[in-house]
């Protein structure tokens, strides 16, 4: 028989998970109850609008700043509940099966969301092409790469062939949708699992669990829970690295390094620290058979890296150089954030622990002081790892610094433990944290983006707004003007012209504007190829130059025809018909280019 205590446990889980799902499911009729009795006061209240507003908006917008984070925090407290009750001592297969279950229960309503933004028209893109030419990597490595509008965006990356076998034997799309999501989910429970197992060689289970929960909480982990792509994958092999490097298990350690890089590019930040932590054994290892296998480690890690380099310089780009990438680039975009402060930070009060802890500068005293901390220092590697190849990165989207998550999460911890003594105090702020991060799921506390870029909005389930109204753009279009021709940005041109990828279950006519495109996508060539009368174009709001300031409201001009408005929450898209901007851009362009060239042609005349 069940004691009053696990009774009221039981209680209050249910209590808890009951409101999250039912939140959920009544919201939306809440909120559409509300609209049609006239209440705007409520409903502007809560998403601080200033007039009255279509039905979407509220529906998008009150998910997002009132009862998303309200079912977010019930089941996450409810989980939270659970597992202090029950799987504070579980071996790591009960607790990652914990963590997917609440991922599908809290998630379930996903389960169907195609793959989203740059994923849609990276990684996919090349996984469609491959699956289109039978697996022909010999050709695709002489297609253009995707700056040039080709298919070849990592083509050594793994993901791209996993999607693509997917896709090869699970035809029927909805079933191969659901199953990548599930997929994810047992990639980002993984995660959690090993960071566990990772923060239980250095306190004690109820920190693990709550630094643990920090983790899954955090609304950039949340986002990319969802997130058909391959930043999870990723993750998952660099947590499996440093965990095996944290036993000292090297061979292993390097393995999941180089897959970290395989998945994608940048994850060669792993391989970076497996080498300095090799390095770092091998200079204080006396048995002699680790040390070979820590130097034929080292070997193979180094030869890889430098592969992976060659490849990014020569093979990826045909100019031999990377967009973006070069050294120190990133630091102008680095330097507004948080992290490489807080890192700083973290290595100083790590480093100053020595001192306060020895109080000499005795090489051998320090030595024994990493030896110490040896697990702390892998993953003080590990992030080093990371902010040693985004500084040589401009393009530091949100979704890149999942790899840095539970890496920066440890290094904070370990910092705070310096400063703050008393355990209780450490756990009391962890659970505040984690609060704050469960409210924050839809990015409450973030300034909106008013502009609908898709890398930025994946910083927290705000993007899920922005899927929506992708999903309504392709349904509208399907089912209303499958036989004009759709004009469309990258992103939704890829979205509208790929049948594979979900959103659209026919051959559409789609031509991508502002982009170059060799893969079956057909290229705008300007209005007069065009009959402007069966030509329907997708445009969302962008930021323009200031040399383009004239064009307001681009791409929908005021002699632009509006078919239609497509919106949810505060993310929306016009489907128009005209299209007199997008013709003007493409001119000035053209211009631009012309200009170009007669530059370079009076600099060589002119040598």
């Amino acid at each position: 028989m069940m004691s009053k205590k696990k009774v009221l446990v039981w209680i209050v889980f249910a209590s808890l998970l009951a409101i999250s799902i039912l939140t959920k499911i009544v919201s939306p009729k809440i909120i559409e109850q509300w609209y049609s009795q006239g209440s705007f006061g409520i409903l502007n209240k809560l998403t601080h609008a200033s007039e009255n507003l279509a039905l979407e908006f509220y529906l998008g917008r009150i998910e997002e700043v009132f009862f998303g984070p309200i079912s977010m925090l019930a089941s996450g407290l409810a989980f939270l509940l659970i597992s202090f009750a029950y799987l504070k001592k579980s071996s790591g297969k009960v607790f990652g099966v914990a963590v997917f279950l609440y991922l599908l229960i809290t998630k379930f309503e996903i389960l169907f969301f195609p793959p989203y933004g740059d994923s849609a028209s990276g990684p996919f893109v090349e996984a469609i092409w491959l699956l289109r030419n039978n697996f022909d990597y010999g050709a695709l490595a002489h297609q253009p790469n995707f700056v040039l509008g080709g298919p070849k965006v990592y083509l050594i990356s793994i993901y791209p062939t996993f999607e693509a076998l997917l896709l090869k034997f699970i035809t029927y799309k909805p079933l191969f949708i659901s199953i990548n999501h599930l997929i994810v989910f047992a990639w980002a429970a993984m995660v959690i699992v090993y960071f566990r197992k990772i923060l239980l060689k250095v306190c004690d289970e109820n920190i693990a669990l709550l630094m643990s929960f920090l983790l899954l909480a955090y609304p950039l982990f949340q986002s990319q829970a969802e997130q058909i792509n391959m930043e999870m994958p990723m993750l998952l092999f660099a947590v499996l690295s440093m965990y095996f490097l944290s036993n000292k298990r090297i061979f292993l350690a390097a393995v999941f390094a180089m897959l970290a890089a395989l998945v994608k590019g940048v994850g060669v930040a792993i391989c970076l620290a497996a080498l300095v932590m090799n390095c770092f054994l091998f200079l204080i290892e006396n048995n002699k058979k680790q040390r070979i296998e820590i130097f034929f480690s080292n070997l193979l890690l180094a030869s890889f890296v430098a592969i992976m380099v060659y490849y990014a310089k020569l093979i990826l780009s045909e100019q031999g150089s990377v967009s973006l990438v070069g050294y120190f680039q990133g630091w102008t975009e680095m330097k507004r954030l948080a992290v490489p402060y807080l890192y700083a930070i973290a290595c100083f009060l790590f480093l100053g622990k020595f001192l306060i802890d020895k109080f000499q500068k005795i090489p051998g005293a320090f030595i024994a002081f990493l030896k110490e901390h040896y697990v702390a220092l892998t993953m003080f590697a590990a992030a080093g790892g990371w902010f040693v190849v985004f500084i040589n990165s401009a393009g530091q989207m949100c979704r890149y610094r999942l790899l840095l998550l539970p890496f920066i999460f440890f290094c904070s911890f370990v910092a705070a433990q310096v400063l703050v003594k008393w355990t209780r105090v450490l756990m009391v702020g962890l659970f505040v944290l984690i609060i704050l991060c469960f409210i924050n799921a839809y990015g409450v506390f973030y300034t909106p983006h008013p502009i609908s870029i898709h890398s930025a909005l994946e910083r927290s389930l705000e993007y899920r707004n922005d899927q929506k109204v992708q999903l309504r753009i392709a349904k509208e279009i399907e089912e209303k003007f499958s036989e004009f021709t759709i004009g469309a940005q990258f992103t939704i041109a890829q979205v509208l012209a790929l049948p594979e990828l979900g959103y659209v279950h026919k051959k559409l006519d789609v031509m991508i504007y502002e982009f170059p495109c060799t893969y079956g996508i057909r290229v705008f060539k300007g209005v007069s190829e065009l009959d402007l009368r069966k030509t329907l174009w997708v445009g969302f709001e962008m930021n323009l130059p200031p040399q383009m300031a004239s064009l307001k409201g681009y791409p929908v001009s005021p002699n632009d025809f509006i078919v239609a408005k497509i919106i949810f929450g505060n993310r929306q898209a016009t489907l128009f018909i005209g299209g007199e901007y997008i013709e003007k851009i493409r001119m000035f362009v053209l211009q631009s280019m012309r200009l170009r060239k007669l530059q370079e042609y009076m600099l060589k005349q002119h040598n």
